[in-house]
C-alpha cells in the first residue's frame, strides 16, 4: 500500500478471529488508520483481497454494511439527530433495530438522561460514549477501532474495555490501533507491528493483500 510515493506495508496477510482482538501498534504516519480503513471497507486495497469465512466480498460497502462496525478518529455521528435516533439510524442500517436493546445500551454507556438531547450539544465525552454504543447497538461481527480511548476518561476507557470484553465473549472479532497498551486479557490478544513490516524489504514476487475474519 503506497500514500503518494511512500511505501506503508506490502506483502500483508493478516486473519482476524472470531473472539479475538487484533492489535495494530507502529508509530505515527506507518499506515495503521489506512489499514483499519481499507478493513472497514472506506478504502479499497491497492491489489489483494478481502474475505470473510474464506468467501470474497463483492465490494468493500458489502463488507461493511454486512459484518463491519467502525469507529474512527470522527465520531461519525449525525449531529442533528438526537442521541437514541442515532442508535436507531444505526441500527436499521444492520437490521439489529429493538427499542428496548437501545434503551439498555443508553443506560449502559451512561447516557440514558440524553437520549432525546440533539447530538450536536453533548460533550465531546459523550458523543465518543455515544460512538461506542453504536458499536454495540448492531450485530456486526467484526469492529475496526482507530484509536477509540480519544476523548474518553478513565471511566470512559474503562467501559469500551467492558464492552469489548462482552463482545469478544459474543464471538465478535476485533481489530484495533492504540499507542497503549490494551487493559483485556493477554490471552485474548493477537498483534500486529507495522514497524517491523518496514523494516523488511517486499521480494520481488508480491503476496497478495489478504484479511481473512474467522
Amino acid at each position: 500500500m503506497w500514500r503518494g510515493d511512500r511505501r506503508l506495508f506490502a506483502e500483508l496477510d493478516v486473519s482476524v478471529r472470531a473472539g479475538r482482538v487484533l492489535h495494530v501498534r507502529g508509530a505515527n504516519g506507518y499506515g495503521k488508520t489506512t489499514l483499519l480503513r481499507i478493513l472497514s471497507g472506506l478504502l479499497p486495497p491497492e491489489e489483494g483481497v478481502i474475505t470473510f469465512n474464506g468467501e470474497k466480498f463483492p465490494s468493500a460497502q458489502s463488507r461493511s454494511n454486512a459484518v463491519v462496525g467502525y469507529l474512527g478518529h470522527a465520531d461519525g455521528l449525525k449531529l442533528d439527530l438526537g442521541a437514541l435516533e442515532n442508535l436507531r439510524f444505526a441500527a436499521s442500517i444492520s437490521g439489529a433495530v429493538d427499542n428496548l436493546g437501545l434503551d439498555l445500551v443508553m443506560a449502559r454507556v451512561g447516557l440514558r438522561a440524553q437520549a432525546d438531547v440533539l447530538t450536536r450539544h453533548l460533550s465531546a465525552g459523550q458523543r465518543r460514549r455515544l460512538a461506542i454504543a453504536r458499536l454495540c447497538s448492531t450485530q456486526h461481527q467484526l469492529w475496526v477501532l482507530d484509536e477509540p480511548f480519544t476523548a474518553l476518561d478513565d471511566a470512559g476507557v474503562k467501559l469500551l474495555c467492558e464492552l469489548m470484553s462482552d463482545a469478544l465473549e459474543r464471538g465478535v472479532g476485533i481489530v484495533m490501533s492504540s499507542h497503549h497498551s490494551i487493559p483485556i486479557d493477554a490471552h485474548y490478544v493477537d498483534f500486529l507491528d507495522l514497524g517491523e513490516l518496514r523494516q523488511t524489504p517486499p521480494t520481488t514476487q508480491q503476496q497478495p493483500f489478504e484479511v481473512e475474519v474467522q
